[in-house]
């Protein structure tokens, strides 16, 4: 699906935007990091809706895809999308997250239909 990635254009410094912005990843808070996996989701329904995916294909497809990088994706990474998305350089963030692409394809639908499960 092509909204599949819309999701991750991290618009995620809103998220961000209360406290201090972290500058290095040891100042970067779980709370920080929760928040911006938390646009993940939205922004990827947001995205298949906007593409006129089937409202429940998309949000299949979006909650295993949630799923997926909350568990999957080591928090270093996700540290280094945190302090990225502070900076405001979505490009970064989009190109740590991208890392994962290929692995993400587990949330594509199935010739059944519904999106796998990550392991």
């Amino acid at each position: 699906m092509k909204f599949a990635f819309a999701m991750l254009a991290v618009a995620s410094s809103s998220a961000l935007s209360q406290g201090t912005l972290p500058t290095r990843v040891d100042q970067v808070t779980d709370a920080q990091i929760a928040a911006v996996q938390s646009t993940v989701e939205g922004g990827c329904v947001r995205g298949g809706l906007r593409d006129g995916e089937p409202e429940s294909e998309v949000r299949k497809i979006c909650a295993c895809i949630s799923n997926f990088v909350r568990t999957e994706i080591p928090k270093q990474e996700w540290q280094q999308v945190v302090i990225a998305a502070a900076k405001q350089d979505h490009a970064a963030a989009q190109a740590i997250l991208n890392r994962h692409g290929k692995a993400m394809q587990v949330c594509k639908p199935s010739v059944a239909g519904a999106p796998s499960q990550p392991k």
